[in-house]
């Protein structure tokens, strides 16, 4: 653990922590340790051994502002390849945030232990957004990674921003909303079976378009929904991040 100021110090909770699918999965609190926030608090990177990142794709993750003896989460998957079950390896965030007028930068470390893996989660929604990036405007594309038998069928994309954006492509039968600062959100319009606009399994589906004053990208939090079609009902949601513009 380590310090930014004297009234004003982060370090890392202890990370909750699963090995599922061959991936570690670890959401871990980056604390404020004193009594003064820490306004613009951002992860610039982060490493656990020699594991390859899976998520996030890209940096910064911003946490924003946080106060006086309070926390906030980070989520981020590795491969778990070059792990070992029961070994402990050195977990390391970079972080910054704003301090008199200026970014400052530390290193925040912690030792995590490897647990032994298990089952794949029932009912996990398997799927992924793709990003293209051309000046000042993001393209994405969604996949739906299921089985064709699971029966679930992506049908909307939320995403939280923090720099001014304008929706400019929704592919047909979705539709778009923002309020052009803080979120986005895509729905496919269908409300009765056979929910023709649903992304089925095992397909994509892109034309989903932002433009923003600013060039830059963050990694912002982003949710999937899904509809199961075998049950006509609400599916789970895969949480995740995903590139969007950025107001350094």
């Amino acid at each position: 653990m380590s310090g930014l100021t004297t009234d004003a110090r982060a370090g890392l909770g202890v990370p909750g922590i699963e090995n599922v699918d061959g991936q570690i999965h670890l959401l871990v609190p980056v604390v404020n340790l004193g009594e003064v926030p820490l306004s613009g608090l951002e992860v610039r990177a982060v490493k656990l051994g020699g594991a390859a990142r899976l998520s996030p794709s890209a940096f910064p993750v911003v946490l924003g502002m946080l106060e006086g003896r309070s926390a906030a989460s980070f989520a981020v998957r590795f491969s778990a390849g070059a792990l070992g079950v029961g070994r402990r390896y050195l977990l390391t965030l970079t972080v910054s945030h704003a301090c008199g007028g200026a970014t400052q930068g530390v290193q925040l470390n912690r030792y995590v232990r490897i647990p032994a893996a298990t089952p794949g989660l029932t009912g996990a929604l398997h799927a992924h957004v793709t990003t293209v990036l051309a000046q000042n405007t993001w393209r994405y594309t969604l996949h739906n990674d299921e089985p064709a038998d699971s029966g679930l069928y992506v049908s909307s994309l939320a995403l939280m921003i923090s720099a001014p954006v304008m929706i400019t492509g929704t592919p047909p039968g979705w539709r778009g909303e923002t309020d052009g600062r803080s979120y986005v959100f895509w729905r496919a319009v269908d409300y009765l079976r056979p929910y023709p606009n649903h992304l089925m399994p095992g397909d994509s589906l892109s034309g989903f378009r932002l433009n923003s004053v600013h060039a830059e990208s963050q990694a912002s939090a982003a949710a999937m929904s899904s509809w199961n079609h075998s049950l006509d009902s609400a599916g789970p949601v895969l949480t995740d991040y995903v590139l969007t513009p950025y107001r350094s």
